[in-house]
């Protein structure tokens, strides 16, 4: 990237040092995802672009007959030395400001609409996650249907499915209420002019976190898989066991040997 003057944007930015579960995941986890969810999800549902807003739009505030008379003056001004937009192109007419007095209509979302929105985009990356964890589990090759037909294809499918029971979603839908309860607590401490050390702070979430994701996130990587998901015992034994983890180490094992044989292949043609 740097040969071709391009400067990556950070996927992690020291995730340890978050002093609020907000800055956790907005500014330092999975940057990537972050902004793809906050555009797919979160800004469609709290803007009112897919659950409309029941709230009236504000009212366009009364301009100051003085301030109406200047914009005018101006206007006419700009008009007699040729007009901004006289000569120009579409695009630096629709550059220009609005009308003083048209005014903006804007609804300002409600809380209950933003904890909405950040309980649909930790949902959707709950489900999302589910079916990572599904896909990596599932070997279509090792799918035997017990009958013929579409039904039994389906049934054998179903009995190689793995997932994490649910608990990787819950492990994400836990973050919504604590971020509005972290949120409700810090207002409460800043309106009696309570300040929190930032070490107390990162020590809080990096506790929460930790908590969390031993409690949701490791045991389905523990877990025992169905046998078939692996060719012999010999293949149980080399990855330790028929667990997620032991699928993701010996995954790793041969990811590494496959690279390793590539890099000779490459080091043999100069050699």
């Amino acid at each position: 990237s740097a040969f071709f003057g391009i400067t990556p944007e950070p996927h992690f930015t020291l995730p340890p040092r978050a002093t609020s579960l907000s800055d956790l995941w907005a500014r330092r986890w999975n940057l990537t995802v972050s902004a793809l969810l906050r555009d797919l999800v979160y800004q469609p549902v709290v803007e009112g672009r897919v659950y409309p807003q029941n709230g009236k739009p504000e009212a366009a505030k009364p301009q100051d007959p003085q301030q109406t008379q200047r914009h005018d003056s101006a206007s006419s001004l700009e008009e007699e030395k040729g007009g901004s937009c006289k000569g120009a192109g579409k695009q630096d007419c629709r550059e220009q400001p609005r009308d003083a007095g048209q005014g903006s209509r804007s609804v300002r979302p409600s809380r209950a609409r933003k904890m909405l929105g950040s309980t649909a985009t930790f949902l959707f990356s709950g489900v999302w996650h589910e079916l990572v964890f599904a896909q990596i589990a599932f070997k279509p090759d090792k799918v035997a249907p017990s009958q013929a037909g579409v039904l039994g294809l389906l049934q054998a499918i179903w009995a190689n499915v793995h997932t994490t029971r649910g608990l990787w979603t819950i492990f994400f839908l836990i973050q919504a209420p604590a971020i509005a309860l972290e949120g409700f607590l810090a207002s409460q401490a800043a309106s009696k002019n309570i300040r929190t050390p930032r070490w107390l702070a990162m020590l809080a979430t990096n506790v929460f976190f930790l908590t969390m994701t031993c409690l949701f996130w490791m045991p389905p990587m523990f877990w025992e898989l169905s046998p078939p998901l692996l060719a012999s015992s010999h293949d149980v034994a080399s990855a330790g066991g028929t667990s997620m983890l032991g699928q993701l180490i010996r995954q790793t094992k041969q990811d590494t040997a496959r690279l390793g044989s590539w890099a000779r292949q490459a080091a043999s043609y100069f050699t």
